[in-house]
């Protein structure tokens, strides 16, 4: 009877500790989403948790994308380490001009190396963005790497080098050049895409001189509804706003007259502006179906685009030109 009895307790037995070490597991093994939220709740209690994805092999640190109050994008690193959880940078600013409803994003480490991505695929334009993270020593996150494609350009970014501390800028795959490791900020919290855009921009200018552009992708009527007029006060505020002014791709209504054609394979020209106060001049690549002449006077809808550093003045790109 004894002998039963002890066989009945050892069948007993596990189903008693069962639930016990069942619940031991449960909590070690905490949805990483609830971590996550937890996580990034205490030092960015305006976000909510979007998509996520690890970094390394370890798998203590991830790359985060949340949505702000307003449902905004915002990229993170988050720390889910015991003793060092928490947010390791915030940036507002890289899907900033990246709507997620008119795109796809992707966030990634790919190799498992430790150095994650985004990447923005619009859906209704060729517009592309990818950019890479690297770890510091002193454990700070920098974007070692970025590239950029639009309706302009094939497609466009840099590469910080750390053997010469320059940033290698390249044109559909190829070096072209090296800038200043400052030409703007790479620190993941303050990277901002619309500040790099305008400054390779403007250094690929005279690489692009017979670069076709795809047809204008914004009507006439939504450049006629959006369009500021061009004055000298609108020039003035161009020159001072020019990153916000070329990534809200803001449309002037620009009257002048052609000074002279610097290119005909896709025509670019100075145009002079007469304003009331101080005459003044623009850069403006002609996209539209008018061929324009050397002193002819044209009135164009046309967009902020980027800084011409060889004419020193601002450039803007024409989609529709209509007669003075």
């Amino acid at each position: 009877m004894n002998r039963y009895r002890f066989s009945l307790m050892l069948l007993i037995f596990p189903l008693l500790v069962l639930p016990v070490f069942s619940f031991g597991a449960q909590a070690e093994n905490e949805p990483v989403e609830n971590i996550l939220s937890a996580v990034i709740g205490q030092s960015c209690p305006d976000c909510q948790l979007f998509d996520y994805a690890p970094i390394g092999q370890e798998k203590t640190e991830y790359i985060v994308l949340a949505l702000d109050s307003e449902k905004k994008p915002v990229a993170m690193i988050v720390s889910t380490e015991q003793s060092a959880a928490g947010v390791e940078f915030r940036n507002d600013k890289i899907l900033e001009g990246f709507p997620l409803d008119k795109g796809t994003v992707q966030i990634m480490d790919h190799m498992l190396n430790g150095c994650p991505y985004i990447e923005y695929r619009a859906t209704d334009r060729p517009e592309f963005l990818h950019v890479v993270f690297h770890k510091m020593e002193g454990g700070r996150w920098q974007v070692n790497e970025a590239h950029f494609g639009d309706e302009w350009y094939d497609l466009y970014g840099f590469r910080y080098e750390e053997r010469d501390q320059k940033l290698h800028i390249c044109l559909a795959g190829n070096e072209l050049m090296a800038l200043s490791g400052d030409a703007f900020s790479l620190l993941a919290e303050d990277f901002d895409p619309a500040q790099a855009q305008a400054c390779l921009r403007a250094e690929l200018a005279p690489f692009l001189l017979n670069q076709k552009p795809v047809e204008y992708d914004i009507t006439a009527e939504e450049c006629y509804n959006a369009a500021w007029l061009m004055t000298g006060t609108a020039f003035d505020d161009l020159l001072e706003n020019l990153t916000d002014r070329i990534a809200s791709r803001q449309i002037y209504t620009v009257t002048g007259t052609v000074k002279y054609i610097v290119s005909g394979t896709i025509q670019r020209a100075v145009f002079d502006i007469d304003d009331d106060l101080v005459p003044f001049s623009l850069l403006i690549s002609n996209l539209s179906d008018t061929e324009w002449t050397k002193g002819s006077s044209y009135m164009v809808y046309a967009e902020a685009y980027a800084y011409a550093e060889t004419e020193k003045m601002p450039w803007l790109l024409a989609g529709y030109t209509c007669l003075k």
